[in-house]
């Protein structure tokens, strides 16, 4: 009995090295900066600034009716001193028109997100990339540095 033991603790202790390894691998350390365009992939963490850490987690769409506004939307973790949040960014439209015709700005197209004073906005459509990743700016308010 007393070796079963020992062995499940021996397994218990290399299973927790072996999952604390494959997260730390699959950690992306990239430090980006305030301002750019960043690509966040699926379930990719990326870290701006040494202290926002950023995860792509899905994506939903909303199924319009034939003329009816569009909405397709990817969802963020954002974590900054033990503050966990989630985040929407969607890309919205009107069924069956054209950017040039359905009388959205940029800004009701892409609306921006605050959280914890940094904005998040989509710096393009989702296209053929929708479901594995986006491309957002992010922006550090100044009444927060």
């Amino acid at each position: 009995m007393k070796i079963l033991k020992q062995l499940l603790i021996l397994f218990l202790i290399l299973l927790f090295q072996s999952c604390a390894t494959k997260y730390k691998l699959g950690m992306n350390k990239s430090n980006y900066k305030y301002g750019n365009i960043i690509e966040l992939k699926i379930n990719e963490d990326v870290t701006i600034d040494n202290s926002l850490l950023i995860k792509l987690t899905y994506f939903t769409h909303k199924r319009p009716r034939i003329g009816g506004s569009t909405q397709a939307t990817a969802t963020l973790i954002v974590t900054k001193d033990n503050t966990l949040g989630e985040i929407n960014l969607s890309v919205r439209g009107i069924q069956g028109k054209s950017e040039s015709e359905d009388g959205l700005s940029e800004e009701e197209r892409f609306r921006p997100v605050l959280w914890k004073g940094y904005k998040f906005q989509l710096a393009e459509r989702f296209g053929s990339n929708y479901g594995e990743s986006i491309r957002v700016i992010i922006l550090k308010d100044k009444k927060y540095n």
